[in-house]
């Protein structure tokens, strides 16, 4: 708690619909002040997505407790995608999933400010799922237009730090699950 889980699942989640797929997401509300483990789930499909699932294809853990409380969700070739600085064990995961460590915090300090970790975290997601990197940046452009130019282009930076990241170092294991599947993606509007 206090990472910024829900409000990275909330951007996934439109994100997820402006690229033209239905979504579904689930939060945990656990009864957290601060600190502890919080989740929170985001089901995307060309199909209506009805229900939360028991398994993930696509875990960001950002910390130790992430990988430990959801080892058993993932599914065959799962993507983990986690900070390759911190001490996060990842020998309980088994061989089927593919382990993408990147410099997430480093990162988040050379965008500008360590709360970016959810920002760069996600830029890598989206580039490993051959997301739009601009269509991400002009939904962070809209979430953040009251903070100012300054918080909008560090958010730019982290974007671009964790998608360059990941499509220098994991070209050979990014798909293309998250393209733009519809011109309806940019004309009909979703609720999420």
């Amino acid at each position: 708690a206090g990472q910024g889980i829900k409000s990275a699942g909330i951007s996934f989640a439109k994100f997820s619909a402006r690229s033209g797929y239905e979504v579904y997401t689930y939060i945990e509300y656990p009864s957290l002040v601060r600190g502890g483990h919080n989740v929170m789930q985001i089901n995307t499909s060309l199909e209506p997505v009805l229900a939360p699932s028991n398994s993930t294809d696509c875990l960001i853990a950002l910390n130790q407790e992430g990988v430990d409380f959801h080892v058993d969700e993932l599914s065959e070739d799962s993507f983990i995608v986690f900070d390759s600085d911190a001490s996060i064990d990842t020998s309980k995961v088994g061989e089927e999933a593919v382990l993408i460590g990147v410099p997430l915090l480093k990162m988040a300090r050379e965008a500008g400010n360590d709360i970016l970790l959810n920002t760069v975290a996600l830029g890598a997601v989206i580039a490993l799922h051959g997301g739009n990197d601009e269509l991400f940046k002009e939904l962070v452009e809209e979430e953040y237009s009251d903070k100012g130019e300054k918080i909008i282009e560090m958010n730019y930076k982290a974007i671009d730090l964790g998608s360059d990241y990941v499509r220098e170092k994991f070209a050979d294991k990014i798909n293309n699950v998250l393209d733009e599947k519809s011109s309806l993606a940019k004309t009909k509007k979703k609720m999420v």
